[in-house]
């Protein structure tokens, strides 16, 4: 790393952590076990050692019938990107796939280095060959090679609905054949996160009515192979999202008794730390990734996110994200997340918008402007965003199921919204005359003594000219996706702080 990129992560680290360096932890035991020994090696974090044998498993590639030297090599390089040793992956990757040009498991590891390096433009080359390995040679084979097969069902499933369902069914039959190939557990897993599907019928694959999900795929993983750091670090990103911390915490302390180095796993416990509002082992857990990768872009964002928290502007944060390059409208979208689970919505939107200010084609950041804005509510403007997010990705279930519910919540003919002194209140037409007056008394009765007894006054959305707005959704499904994008939230109310939201009373079970 330059000295200049030091001198920019130094802006962050040097405000964010105090202490002198720590030892460097034990290394832990690597031993003889299912996974090959090159392979214990980098999901143990010993990238050193297992460079000492990353000479041989390239040589030996031709000669692979069963993929598992291929399976190395894609552990092995990819290890490289997750400890930010960018240039050595970037360059392996060509320079093997330079050597064997027809080997499907080469060439995906390629693409995945450029695609998480963001260089849109090769990955879309190297697409190419996938797709006519795939229509020209193993559409027309029934007996065609296991390993290549899983390679193009990782390497196209981004494309369209169709290509993920033909994904679905050739990493089924993969696995239906060759249960031994542990990559294809992962991409199955990875398949289903990036489709928004964690449970996904076996039918739909060519199987039996049973349901293969996200965990049970990882879960598979992992038994047959405790120490694979990379499936578990795809299960506590799983277990985050759905707001499961006590699992992930678990698979942390798994990860780190085996590979104390593992920079996700420290930034993952930063982000749950943030999340529960302890700054301080945020930020300690945040520098502990960043001193196993300095590159760490999950960790440099909660780092940046408290610095938020104490003042920072945004000169300071541009200067980190102009680190990533191609990559920054990732980095704004990452700090966009960590701001909003700290329920600092109006910096999120902000930071969302700098998002797609880098890439126009990005529909995380448009997606995270638009489901923020409707924290704030202001929905109108949330809905207008949130389309251009559902056209870049219509896989999106969050977007999908905001966009069908903002018809509803929108509607003149469903819904009406009139205004007192201090609120604004959006409820069903149909139950207007039953309670609305009585809601509105009640409010401009009580706000004025909450005012008081906390000494601050809370401005409502702009779109209802600052008043405090109350929604209340004509069923719970609705009220449930408007809080959190998805139909079965175990609540009866939402505040976001200038919105409160709960179900019609009719509604509530």
């Amino acid at each position: 790393m330059s000295r200049g990129v030091q001198t920019l992560l130094a802006l962050l680290l040097c405000s964010s952590a105090a202490g002198g360096a720590e030892p460097a932890p034990e290394q832990p035991a690597v031993t003889p076990g299912e996974a090959s020994h090159l392979a214990q090696l980098v999901f143990a974090g010993r990238l050193d050692d297992a460079s000492r044998h990353i000479t041989d498993v390239v040589d030996r590639l031709a000669d692979d019938p069963d993929g598992r030297f291929g399976s190395d090599y894609y552990i092995h390089v990819t290890g490289l990107l997750r400890y930010g040793k960018l240039e050595e992956s970037i360059a392996l990757a060509r320079r093997t796939a330079e050597r064997y040009p027809e080997l499907p498991l080469v060439r995906i590891t390629l693409l995945d280095v450029l695609w998480n390096l963001g260089r849109d433009a090769e990955v879309y080359d190297e697409e190419g060959y996938f797709f006519y390995l795939y229509n020209r040679k193993l559409l027309k084979d029934p007996d065609a090679d296991p390993v290549a097969l899983a390679c193009v069902a990782h390497a196209v499933h981004r494309e369209n609905p169709d290509s993920a369902r033909k994904a679905y069914r050739n990493l089924a039959k993969v696995l239906a054949l060759k249960p031994e190939f542990e990559l294809a557990y992962f991409w199955l897993a990875d398949l289903m996160i990036s489709r928004y599907c964690w449970d996904h019928h076996a039918s739909l694959m060519g199987g039996g009515p049973r349901t293969i999900g996200v965990e049970s795929t990882l879960g598979e993983l992992i038994k047959r192979n405790p120490l694979h750091t990379p499936a578990r670090v795809m299960l506590i990103e799983y277990f985050l999202e759905h707001g499961k911390y006590d699992e992930a915490l678990k698979e942390i302390d798994a990860v780190l008794a085996h590979a104390p180095t593992t920079p996700e796993a420290h930034a993952l416990r930063a982000e749950i730390a943030y999340a529960e509002e302890d700054l301080a082992a945020a930020a300690a857990s945040a520098v502990e990734a960043l001193k196993h990768n300095p590159l760490h872009m999950r960790a440099l964002a909660l780092l940046a996110a408290v610095r938020i928290e104490s003042g920072a502007g945004h000169e300071e944060l541009d200067k980190v994200a102009d680190v990533y390059g191609a990559r920054k409208a990732q980095f704004y979208h990452m700090l966009a997340r960590a701001l909003a689970r700290r329920r600092r919505f109006e910096q999120a939107v902000a930071f969302a918008r700098k998002a797609v200010e880098q890439d126009r084609h990005y529909w995380q950041g448009y997606y995270e402007a638009g489901v923020n804005l409707l924290r704030m509510g202001e929905a109108e403007q949330c809905r207008k965003v949130l389309e251009r997010s559902h056209r870049l990705n219509p896989f999106n279930i969050w977007s999908f199921n905001m966009l069908n519910m903002l018809d509803r919540l929108l509607s003149s003919e469903k819904m009406t919204v009139f205004s007192g002194d201090g609120f604004a209140l959006r409820l069903p037409a149909a139950e207007k005359d039953v309670y609305s007056a009585l809601l509105l008394e009640t409010y401009e009765t009580l706000m004025p003594e909450y005012e008081r007894k906390y000494s601050m006054r809370v401005r409502g959305p702009d779109e209802h000219s600052g008043k405090l707005l109350v929604e209340i959704l004509p069923d719970h499904s609705d009220f449930s996706v408007r809080s959190v994008g998805l139909p079965n939230l175990d609540a009866l109310g939402v505040c976001f702080g200038r919105v409160v939201t709960m179900p019609s009373p009719r509604d509530m079970k």
